[in-house]
């Protein structure tokens, strides 16, 4: 794990500390997952303005998905070494049948955000 040290307005240290009292999570992970979500947010605009608009139709995956099941030990190899590749985070929850929630989830419990 990395740490950051950022200056932000009090007001939102504020929500940021109320928000992580009311989920009982730490103030980090609240952190983390706001700045993940933020950052995966800016790189899918960002590939949005590269590309020409494109309409994708997607297929209802064929077995059902994996959420609220426990994480397998291969299924975490999986997440790590698509995570260390560069794939987002909804890619990821695409090919492992889990919400991007789930995904986020995971990586912070495995510490690799």
């Amino acid at each position: 794990m990395t740490t950051i040290v950022a200056k932000v307005p009090d007001y939102l240290a504020k929500i940021v500390v109320e928000v992580a009292k009311r989920q009982r999570v730490t103030l980090d992970h609240v952190v983390a997952l706001a700045l993940a979500s933020q950052v995966e947010e800016w790189q899918g605009q960002s590939e949005k303005k590269a590309e020409p608009k494109i309409t994708v139709v997607r297929k209802e995956p064929e077995e059902p998905g994996r959420d609220y099941q426990k994480w397998e030990t291969a299924e975490d190899e999986k997440l790590r070494k698509l995570f260390n590749s560069g794939a987002s985070v909804q890619e990821i929850a695409q090919r492992l049948h889990r919400r991007s929630s789930a995904i986020r989830n995971r990586l912070l419990k495995l510490k690799l955000i």
